[in-house]
């Protein structure tokens, strides 16, 4: 297994897994993944990869055998959008059903190290949601990396 930079050529196997991901979340059947839009931010995201300043991304894959099974998409945003300092999260994380289990963390711990290199970033904001699964299992990662819980979030599913 390895982490590394995305590179264009992964594109295509970066769009399946996000097709893959859309089928397992809460939102297959109720809401259409846009593959135009999904090529559209993998080719941003490393094209940016690896800045240091507000906009800046990490575009991460984990591949084993010379497959890709996994991605982490990180960004760099001002702080509440307004603070000069910056704040690093996520767009996307996920491992395929395929890959490694410890992938995740491998890559979890590769957007730490980015995120702390940056002296401009005083703050890791990353979320656990249902989106995909059980968000408890997320916040067990989360939170072997150090992180700590500092609020929640709510919805409301309007279709």
């Amino acid at each position: 297994m390895t982490i590394r930079a995305a590179k264009f050529g992964d594109i295509p196997a970066l769009a399946a897994l996000m097709c893959e991901m859309h089928a397992r979340s809460c939102y297959a059947g109720r809401a259409e993944l846009d593959l135009k839009a999904t090529k559209g931010l993998f080719f941003n995201a490393i094209q940016r990869h690896g800045g240091s300043v507000a906009g800046s991304t990490l575009a991460n894959v984990a591949e084993r055998d010379g497959t890709v099974e996994g991605f982490l998409i990180g960004v760099l945003d001002n702080c509440y959008h307004v603070l000069v300092e910056l704040m690093a999260t996520d767009l996307f994380t996920y491992v395929s059903e395929r890959g490694d289990p410890r992938d995740a963390i491998r890559l979890l711990e590769a957007f730490m190290k980015w995120a702390k290199a940056n002296p401009r970033v005083i703050e890791v904001r990353l979320g656990a949601t249902n989106a995909i699964g059980d968000f408890e299992r997320t916040a067990v990662l989360y939170k072997r990396i150090g992180l700590e819980q500092c609020g929640g979030l709510y919805q409301m599913a309007l279709r």
